[in-house]
């Protein structure tokens, strides 16, 4: 499932608190301004996040989009009669969750 076009992008970055300062006045903005390169290359920008220090290095982002009903791919076959509504959630603990809720008609 998913859309072609992001309309808007949130970076997730967890920073190593195993660097030391001197490394991550280095290593953070270059992976920021890749992760911001990539986004442009993928047509989008990215318009906010978070960052924070944590004893594990994580990098992610959240993407968004705003579409009709066509413009949403679907790779699964609902019948002909069903109803669905997708969201995406963020958890409280960081987790990304995908729900899809569907009825039958």
């Amino acid at each position: 499932m998913g859309v072609a076009d992001c309309d808007n992008m949130l970076m997730l970055l967890g920073v190593s608190t195993d660097l030391s300062k001197p490394e991550r006045d280095v290593i953070v903005p270059m992976i920021i301004a890749g992760f911001r390169d990539l986004c442009l290359d993928a047509g989008t920008s990215v318009n906010g996040g978070q960052s924070v220090l944590n004893p594990w290095f994580i990098i992610g982002g959240v993407a968004s989009s705003v579409c009709s009903r066509e413009e949403f791919i679907m790779s699964v076959v609902f019948p002909a009669r069903s109803q669905y509504t997708c969201s995406l959630c963020v958890s409280s603990t960081g987790q990304t969750m995908f729900k899809l809720v569907m009825s039958l008609c």
